[in-house]
């Protein structure tokens, strides 16, 4: 089993809702017990990890920021007038 296996199939299946998780695994893994036992313990982890917010990926943190930001005042925001 390697890791980047591992990795692929979970950012796979963590992306897909929980309903629908089993049927994914079943096909991305087959007859293989130990890789669905890890997939599925690190979703477990995944599902229950507590982020605080100098841990979110940079790529949601920027979407954040750039909507609490804006790079220019909006015309109708009187704050910036």
């Amino acid at each position: 089993m390697s890791d980047d296996r591992i990795r692929i199939i979970f950012n796979e299946a963590v992306d897909k809702p929980a309903s629908a998780r089993g049927a994914f695994l079943d096909e991305a893994c087959g007859d293989d017990a130990a890789l669905r036992a890890e997939i599925e313990s690190l979703l477990a982890h995944h599902a229950t990890e507590i982020v605080s917010p100098t841990e979110v990926p940079t790529k949601v943190r920027v979407a954040s920021e750039s909507s609490i930001w804006p790079s220019r005042p909006h015309p109708s925001n009187a704050v910036w007038r």
